[in-house]
Formats: C-alpha cells, sequence, structure tokens
C-alpha cells in the first residue's frame, strides 16, 4: 500500500442522511467504496458496532473467508494482467495498419506534365 492510500485511510466525511414521511424521519449512514475492502472490510463479513454518544465504532466480528480469498484472487490477476500488458507493450505491434500508397483507379492514366525546358525570361524593349 503506497503512502496515499494509508493518508486516504485514516479519515472519512459521510453526511448523515435521512429516508421516510415527514412523521416518521430515520436517519441512514451508508458507507461503501474501495476503501472499504483497504481498510479491512470485505463484503459479508459481519460486522459489530458499539454506540456511544457521538461515536460509532466499527470492528469485523465474524470476518468472511470466502470473500477475503476472492479478493484475494482478484488481486493477484489484475497484477498478472498488468505483467501481459507491460510484455505486450514490448512485442512489436502486428496489428499496426500498414501505410499504403495511394491508389489509382484502374481507368485513369495519371497525367504526366513536361518539363520547361528552361526558366529564362525576355525582356522586350
Amino acid at each position: 500500500m503506497n503512502w496515499y492510500k494509508k493518508a486516504q485511510l485514516t479519515s472519512r466525511t459521510v453526511t448523515v442522511q435521512d429516508m421516510g414521511s415527514y412523521r416518521n424521519i430515520v436517519p441512514i449512514i451508508t458507507l461503501r467504496g474501495k476503501w472499504l475492502m483497504d481498510a479491512g472490510f470485505y463484503p459479508k463479513d459481519k460486522l459489530s458496532i458499539s454506540v456511544s454518544k457521538n461515536t460509532l465504532n466499527v470492528a469485523i466480528s465474524e470476518p468472511n473467508m470466502e470473500s477475503r480469498e476472492y479478493a484475494e484472487r482478484l488481486k493477484q490477476q489484475k497484477a498478472e494482467d498488468k505483467e501481459r500488458r507491460e510484455e505486450m507493450k514490448k512485442q512489436p505491434d502486428l496489428y499496426k495498419p500498414i501505410k499504403m500508397p495511394p491508389r489509382t483507379p484502374p481507368n485513369v492514366i495519371p497525367m504526366k506534365y513536361p518539363e520547361p525546358e528552361s526558366y529564362e525570361y525576355k525582356v522586350s524593349e
């Protein structure tokens, strides 16, 4: 993990949304993004949330090992794909279009203009 990702993990700003009718409004907090996986939270993990005044502490109570293994396989596949792309960049491009000279239709004969014999000008007196 690079320094930029470490800096991103330190804090996040989230807005508490509301849901419901005007008489029954309920606050909602939604967390989503790749930063959760970087912080160690994976899909289908069971979480325990400790609540105190103005504070929520979120911790993993039961990790889902299937999703963690799947995420590790995805990371490994992405790294392999990146290596393959780098190798392909080093190889010559076989599908690069070849520049062909412009074609003339078969029934058109290109005209040849005669070359001037000299470029001398005569001045009349």
